[in-house]
């Protein structure tokens, strides 16, 4: 979740323990902010969908792992991951 969420996470969790529902495990993290602008990027801003990725032939374990390392990184420094060392890391 963004850290724009922050402020309503213990709304959330009231919820979920109203419901008597397992509660996640939040993480917030830094919002990803515009390019070409100020404010955090929307998905109606340009770089924002996933398919552009694609078919600029960006490989979907590539994207993963950037998307990973936004305002996080692993204690070892490394910047690629398999995806099993960032759920156990994280």
């Amino acid at each position: 979740r963004g850290e724009d969420h922050l402020s309503n996470t213990s709304k959330h969790v009231e919820l979920f323990r109203a419901f008597d529902a397992k509660l996640p495990t939040y993480a917030h993290i830094p919002l990803i902010l515009k390019s070409d602008g100020p404010g955090k990027m929307s998905k109606r801003d340009r770089g924002a969908l996933i398919e552009e990725y694609q078919q600029r032939g960006f490989l979907p374990e590539a994207v993963r792992n950037y998307l990973c390392l936004l305002g996080w990184t692993p204690k070892d420094g490394r910047e690629v991951l398999p995806i099993a060392d960032i759920i156990s890391q994280f």
